[in-house]
């Protein structure tokens, strides 16, 4: 009687496990891969050890604590990869990744830590994962090299996004360059380009915006520094010819460029300041001021009142005529009628009227009296260190603000945050 109430029960004990069963095959089907977290916008420790796994509901990062973070798969937009190396030097140019920096604290990863892993020359590759609006969302975590393939098909099968590889989309653009001839120095977003020819190309962004890339570098070097524009309007046109040809503003000196036309496409520039970039302008308790980043480092030329007049103020570390004597810090300043240095060392303080001085540079102020020689001033928290990498950037806008003060004005105005 118990065998025959077994067999009769057999079935039925079978059905009732199957959708366990396939739970746990599925579960257990549900691919996962080790990473390293390196950056973005979440709140994990750089360098914190995940376990990424896809599953239909989520991009899964998990901690052996049980700490991490989901990415919702239809919320994707960038998937960018590459190999370790390559991706440090782009962290040590630029101070972000991909050039975009996630959530509200600024870049995805520090460049300052760029130099070591550029040192350490990983076997391993930086995949990088941009979710919600542009500059939202970010994370980008560090997978073993055999494993990286297998992730990103996995990435793209859930999101629908199909990996991009930056450096090889920096070099098919660098191919595309064409000459544009300049017959005047102009500004254009803070950057002073001289008379002759340029070589211009357009570049996609990562979130599929047009950039302007004034490289004179060489393809291997990334156009982060100085030469990277935008993002910019852009809309077709008809031509004929391989190079580019530029329209000037109305207004000037100095001169900037309202339009470039390529053979194929229409670049407006007439928007936002160009005499100074306007995404460095910052506003902090009544005082405006460019804020330029360098690593952990930053200058900040501010814009404030001094002896009722308003004044554009240089951080700088200054040696008078050469001399040996220990040097002092301070900041340079210019006004619509007078130029100065004031530091703590009161005998090498100076006020002139613009009248008595010969020459006017930020690095090199000559008066009758001597001259004085500056660099520029770097400030991480209390500390203070002198970067010869700004000093052209000084110069261009102590320049502006000497021969063009009311133009540069106008700008600071304009660009205000509001």
């Amino acid at each position: 009687m118990r065998r025959r109430l077994r067999r009769a029960l057999f079935p039925w004990l079978l059905l009732s496990c199957a959708p366990l069963a396939i739970l746990a095959a599925q579960q257990s089907a549900v691919a996962s891969w080790p990473v390293e977290y390196v950056g973005g916008s979440e709140l994990i420790a750089l360098e914190t050890k995940l376990n990424l796994r896809v599953t239909p509901t989520g991009i899964v990062l998990e901690g052996s604590d049980g700490r991490g973070f989901t990415i919702p798969p239809q919320a994707v937009k960038i998937i960018l990869h590459e190999n370790e190396p390559n991706w440090a030097k782009r962290e040590l140019q630029s101070g972000t990744t991909g050039g975009a920096a996630f959530g509200p604290g600024g870049a995805l990863f520090e460049a300052g830590r760029a130099l070591f892993l550029l040192a350490a020359s990983r076997n391993s590759h930086i995949v990088t994962v941009a979710w919600g609006e542009p500059g939202e969302h970010g994370a980008a975590f560090r997978v073993g090299k055999q494993h990286y393939q297998e992730l990103l098909a996995e990435l793209e099968r859930a999101t629908g996004q199909p990996p991009r590889n930056p450096q090889k989309e920096w070099e098919a653009a660098f191919k595309k360059r064409v000459p544009v001839k300049l017959d005047r120095d102009v500004w254009l977003k803070g950057r002073r380009l001289r008379a002759g020819t340029h070589r211009v190309t357009l570049f996609p962004d990562f979130y599929g915006r047009w950039e302007l890339i004034w490289s004179p570098l060489p393809a291997k070097f990334w156009p982060h520094v100085g030469g990277r524009i935008g993002p910019v309007e852009v809309e077709p046109a008809s031509g004929a010819g391989k190079e580019a040809s530029v329209e000037y503003a109305r207004t000037g000196p100095p001169w900037t460029i309202a339009a470039i036309r390529f053979p194929d496409k229409i670049v407006r520039l007439h928007k936002g300041p160009h005499l100074i970039p306007g995404q460095l302008l910052r506003e902090q308790h009544g005082i405006v001021f460019l804020q330029y980043p360098y690593k952990d480092w930053e200058a900040r030329i501010r814009l404030e009142g001094h002896e009722g007049e308003l004044a554009l103020k240089f951080p700088a570390r200054h040696r008078h005529g050469g001399s040996t004597e220990f040097p002092c810090n301070g900041v340079v300043f210019v006004t619509a009628t007078r130029v100065g240095y004031v530091t703590t060392v009161a005998r090498h303080s100076f006020n002139l009227s613009r009248a008595a001085v010969q020459e006017a540079k930020f690095s090199k102020i000559k008066t009758k009296d001597g001259t004085y020689r500056f660099v520029p001033l770097l400030t991480r928290q209390d500390e203070r260190s002198t970067r010869d990498e700004f000093r052209g950037i000084f110069d261009e806008l102590f320049y502006l603000a000497y021969e063009h003060f009311d133009r540069l004005l106008a700008e600071f105005r304009q660009a205000r945050p509001n």
